[in-house]
């Protein structure tokens, strides 16, 4: 709220402040404002109604303690300056009384007399008098602040570098346990193919076994069968030779013995049958038993063959299981180097997560630091700036003695003269000024000025001049123009009624109809009103007429406008749709009496005004999507066919 005032110096009487200006001239040590407690008056705020404006927390002066000696400052300093609650609140204020007094909200913004507003983030201010202290220990504190960032940085570098070895640490254990992996992931998997293989190999030998069981069981059945036929000839053998003994013994009739002969020759013819059947059978049987010898020894061969893969391998199957065994102990060796590079994972995982930790806490530190240091930076920015602003004082004050006073310092300084009554040459000057400012401000380029003005004026007057005597004419015109219009439409309207009272009658048989003005006096812009009464009807409101009266009266209205203003050719469409066939008679041969002016395109579907029509287009569709154009004149029809044409 009080910005720079902040600073002003309060002293207990004017001879105080001025022998303090006189010092701080003396010693060329700056300017001050000083507040003597003899000569501040205090003053206060008066507007009605500021109680009761919503965020309005009170006067300044009010909000503030002090010693009752110094109340009359307060009031000087305070005593216009109202505090609310935010910058809404107080711009809402500030408009409502015309920003005639500041404004300031809790957190610092401010709305300037006169409308202008001060506000943004807040820095701490230092007094003038504690400034180059502060600048000191403010430097100091920078330098301590820029030593403990180095040795952070330093620390920081060094976590950085134990961090980056025990990370290749970890990397190699990871590249072992990852190499350890791919071996163990190896042996496993010749491991599986050994087992698969051994497997696989054990089946052979037991298909093979099976094979050679079913081949002695079948040599065997051929060997039994083979016996069996040996028996059954020797059975046959033994009968045959019985019965040549019998024939050779019997002695009896010859055709009986011939018989029995015959007999026995027949059954011996079967019996040899027989035995030839059953030797085949024996041959038969002897071949297969050759085959099957053979296939037996094929078989052996086979057996002997497939024994020896057998024990080729039982003998890769113990190189398989020592190859296993020692594969295992390389995966537990393997297994166990992985716990020993996990172990060493874990403690390097946990040495990590503790520099980690610490590289977080020096970040921190560093992040404070930088912090710190730049503030120290921005509040040495900000008294550079002071100093800066000061200096633009003093070299302003030093241009302003040389602008008025045509003075330097050493000048000024050399023709200074000690005042001696000071209350007295305060008041010469202000009476001084007072005459000097009584005299105005003289313009030195007012005669240029003034002829500047003359001209304008000069021309300004003969452009209004000009427009005024243009406004004239103008209005003249639109009178000329409104009294032609008059003249004209009431000379038209006329015409147009004289002429849709006889239309009216010929379209419909009789009957009346008018045309009037709703208002006469306002002709341009009165509306018109449409009078009929059909013959045999007495019609209050054009609403009452049927559909095709309304467009009957339509089309007579038109006719009527036409024969005032003919038009070289006037295109209808359907125009007499709504009318009945008398009626359309009837308009067709009112249209024709029209043709001599006008020239009539007519789109319709009624016969009555087709039979008027002196040439008829039609368009047909014989295929689809194209259209093809027809022409009939009535002239040629009439011509062929003997008929008088209209």
């Amino acid at each position: 709220a009080l910005g720079s005032k902040m600073q002003n110096i309060v002293t207990l009487n004017d001879e105080d402040a001025k022998r303090a200006i006189r010092t701080l001239k003396k010693l060329d040590a700056g300017r001050a404002t000083f507040l003597p407690i003899t000569t501040i008056k205090g003053r206060k705020l008066d507007e009605k109604g500021l109680d009761d404006c919503y965020g309005y927390i009170g006067v300044a002066s009010e909000l503030c303690e002090c010693d009752e000696k110094y109340n009359n400052i307060k009031s000087s300093l305070l005593g216009k300056i109202v505090v609310v609650e935010d910058l809404n609140c107080a711009a809402t204020i500030a408009k409502k009384y015309g920003y005639r007094f500041m404004i300031v909200t809790l957190d610092g913004q401010v709305i300037n007399a006169g409308g202008s507003f001060t506000g943004g983030s807040m820095n701490k201010k230092s007094g003038l008098l504690s400034r180059e202290t502060e600048i000191a220990s403010l430097k100091k504190k920078a330098s301590e602040l820029l030593k403990k960032a180095e040795d952070a940085k330093a620390e920081f570098v060094k976590s950085q570098e134990a961090y980056g070895q025990c990370e290749a640490q970890l990397l190699g254990a990871r590249a072992d346990l990852s190499l350890a992996q791919q071996q163990l992931i190896k042996v496993q998997t010749e491991y599986t193919a050994c087992t698969n293989e051994l497997n696989n190999l054990k089946e052979t030998v037991a298909d093979i076994n099976n094979e050679i069981n079913d081949s002695t069981h079948k040599i065997e059945n051929y060997k039994a069968t083979q016996k069996e036929a040996k028996l059954i000839l020797e059975q046959y053998s033994a009968q045959i030779e019985k019965i040549d003994s019998q024939i050779n013994t019997l002695s009896g009739d010859k055709e009986l013995l011939t018989q029995k002969r015959e007999d026995l020759s027949s059954k011996l013819q079967d019996i040899r049958l027989q035995i030839v059947t059953k030797q085949k059978d024996i041959e038969t049987l002897k071949a297969e038993i050759e085959v099957a010898k053979v296939s037996g020894s094929n078989q052996d061969l086979h057996v002997l063959e497939l024994n020896a893969e057998i024990e080729a391998i039982i003998e890769n199957n113990a190189n398989l299981e020592l190859k296993i065994n020692n594969t295992q102990n390389t995966i537990n060796s393997l297994r166990a180097k992985v716990n020993e590079s996990n172990a060493l994972i874990e403690s390097t995982n946990t040495k990590r997560d503790e520099l980690e930790k610490r590289t977080v806490e020096l970040r921190q530190i560093e992040r404070d630091k930088n912090s710190e240091r730049e503030l120290a930076s921005n509040e040495y920015s900000r008294l550079e700036e002071r100093k800066v602003n000061l200096q633009k004082q003093f070299d302003d004050i030093i241009a302003k003695l040389w602008d008025e006073y045509e003075l330097t310092r050493s000048e000024a300084q050399k023709q200074a003269v000690e005042i001696e009554d000071l209350v007295a040459a305060k008041s010469r000057l202000a009476q001084l000024k007072q005459q000097i400012k009584s005299l105005g401000n003289v313009n030195v380029s007012a005669i240029e000025e003034y002829k500047e003005v003359s001209e304008r004026y000069e021309f300004m007057k003969t452009q209004v001049a000009d427009v005024e005597n243009s406004k004239k004419e103008i209005e003249r015109l639109i009178n000329d123009l409104t009294k032609q219009m008059k003249e004209v439409f009431i000379e038209s309207f006329a015409e147009i009624n004289k002429n849709f009272t006889a239309t009216f009658k010929e379209l419909f048989g009789g009957g009346t109809a008018s045309l009037e003005l709703s208002d006469p006096e306002n002709i341009l812009t009165s509306g018109i009103d449409i009078v009929v009464h059909p013959p045999g009807k007495i019609v209050v409101h054009l609403e009452a007429l049927s559909g095709g009266e309304k467009a009957l009266v339509a089309i007579a209205l038109y006719f009527a406008i036409l024969k005032v203003r003919p038009a070289p050719f006037c295109v209808m469409d359907e125009i007499e749709a709504a009318l009945d066939e008398v009626n359309v008679d009837r308009f067709a041969q009112y249209l024709r009496n029209l043709t001599d002016s006008t020239q009539f395109i007519l789109i319709t579907h009624r016969r009555g005004t087709m039979e008027e029509a002196d040439v008829l287009y039609g368009v047909t569709m014989q295929n689809e999507g194209i259209s093809k154009l027809l022409e009939l004149r009535t002239t040629e029809v009439a011509e062929k066919l003997g008929l008088k044409a209209n």
